[in-house]
């Protein structure tokens, strides 16, 4: 609309504008896995956060060997579903895995490395894994509930990050856990797996997470 120091114009006509298409931003989230039989493992997740498009479909990187570069692992690929299986995997071993989603533009980050023992009735690895002080002598643990997992109970390690001191502690199924007595102002580490009636799962790669600062070493505010 255009103004002058007669009036005001007509308005013009409506823009129809759209950013073009990209490829997403973030990876697939809450991914999670369990053995259906010993050779066939069910991957399920949800979908980015910022897909930047429409997501075509999905690539779930799986290996046996965590060091290799994502490149030299399998790749199965899978349409805009939220779940599929993998077949054909070889047994009694740890197999690795990350999810992400492509538009037509392209591929996304992929998610977290999540570990899985091929063993039937062997829980996955918890996933969604997170730690967030809450005192100056506790710190809480959570993480996603598995899918259809009967676990039996969890296991914890956790140590100080310039300890070898690692501390072991078990307790019953549940998606949250604070983690009592512990030092203030401290760096902690910690590794969670789950255990089913069938065996002990895989441990999550160590997370940290420092305890707050004691009040009696705060500075007394003027």
């Amino acid at each position: 609309m255009a103004v002058n120091n007669i009036g005001r114009g007509p308005p013009s006509s409506l823009v129809d504008t759209r950013t073009s298409e990209q490829a997403p931003s973030s990876p697939p989230l809450a991914v999670q896995a369990r053995m259906l039989s010993a050779s066939t493992m069910l991957v399920q997740w949800e979908p980015p956060e910022e897909p930047n498009g429409q997501i075509r479909g999905y690539r779930v990187y799986y290996s046996s060997d965590l060091r290799a570069p994502l490149s030299g692992w399998q790749k199965h690929n899978t349409d805009d579903s939220r779940l599929t299986t993998i077949s054909g995997l070889t047994t009694d071993i740890t197999y690795s895995l990350r999810v992400l989603g492509f538009t037509s533009v392209g591929d996304g980050p992929p998610s977290d490395v999540l570990q899985v023992k091929t063993q039937q009735g062997v829980p996955a690895q918890p996933s969604s894994f997170d730690a967030e002080a809450e005192l100056d002598t506790r710190i809480m643990l959570s993480w996603l509930w598995p899918v259809q997992d009967q676990i039996t109970k969890y296991e914890l390690m956790y140590w100080e990050a310039n300890s070898g001191n690692k501390l072991h502690v078990t307790f019953p199924p549940a998606g949250s856990y604070a983690v009592e007595g512990l030092k203030p102002d401290t760096l902690y580490m910690f590794s969670l797996a789950a255990r089913s009636e069938m065996g002990l799962g895989v441990y999550t790669q160590p997370i940290e997470a420092r305890t707050a600062q004691s009040c009696k070493y705060c500075t007394p505010t003027p």
